[in-house]
């Protein structure tokens, strides 16, 4: 099929992008922006998730700890003040002159949200944050079968009660969870095909190969 030389130049960028930020590990470059777009809303909040929760890693049973979090406003609301200023690159008293102080208002109130939730589950034990896992599996058949890596950056990985959790925080619009069969979940040609449950069940996967014998 012909492609035109910019639909060419769109294509190699967005792969290249990929393979600097992912494979190389490069990060992007960094700038002051304008205004909080749904990705940088998502990074302060993993980021903001990621500092509350990271001293209870591997510590056992963090239900009182979350309550602890969960009373503190003024360290959720420092904590998210401090990440979404870094994120943006903007200083505290611009952040919170306009309309940054909007979004640290809804911010607060997703963080509060996912703390209330936590912190009444059955005995919640934190193993994971923001580490990576990844596994080979085999792909193809017959001669033009092979072994490709598969895996990802997993937000949190948790056991409450006799379960491993995989745990994905999701800030954009909500998806209708019914999936019909897996088929559908790789069909490229089904625009409706919700890519978060795939990418939770892969994320499964590949933590199966880590923790044999534990439900996920």
């Amino acid at each position: 099929k012909y492609l035109s030389p910019s639909a060419i130049n769109t294509w190699l960028n967005c792969r290249m992008k990929f393979y600097f930020t992912y494979v190389c590990g490069m990060p992007e470059e960094e700038k002051l922006e304008k205004e909080i777009d749904q990705r940088r809303f998502g990074n302060i909040l993993h980021n903001v998730m990621m500092d509350l929760y990271s001293p209870m890693i591997g510590k056992g049973v963090t239900n009182n700890g979350i309550s602890g979090i969960y009373s503190d406003n003024e360290l959720i609301r420092k904590t998210i003040i401090e990440n979404s200023s870094a994120e943006m690159k903007w200083s505290v008293p611009d952040l919170l002159a306009g309309k940054g102080v909007i979004i640290v208002d809804v911010l607060e109130r997703y963080i509060k949200d996912i703390l209330k939730y936590d912190k009444d589950l059955e005995s919640l034990s934190l193993i994971h944050l923001e580490d990576k896992f990844a596994c080979q599996v085999n792909a193809g058949t017959g001669a033009t079968g092979g072994r490709v890596l598969i895996g990802g950056r997993v937000d949190r990985v948790d056991i409450t009660g006799e379960l491993m959790r995989v745990v994905d925080y999701k800030t954009g619009t909500p998806k209708n969870n019914d999936v019909r069969s897996i088929e559908e979940l790789f069909s490229e040609e089904n625009e409706k095909r919700n890519e978060a449950v795939l990418q939770t069940l892969i994320y499964c996967s590949v933590l199966a190969s880590v923790y044999p014998g534990k439900v996920i």
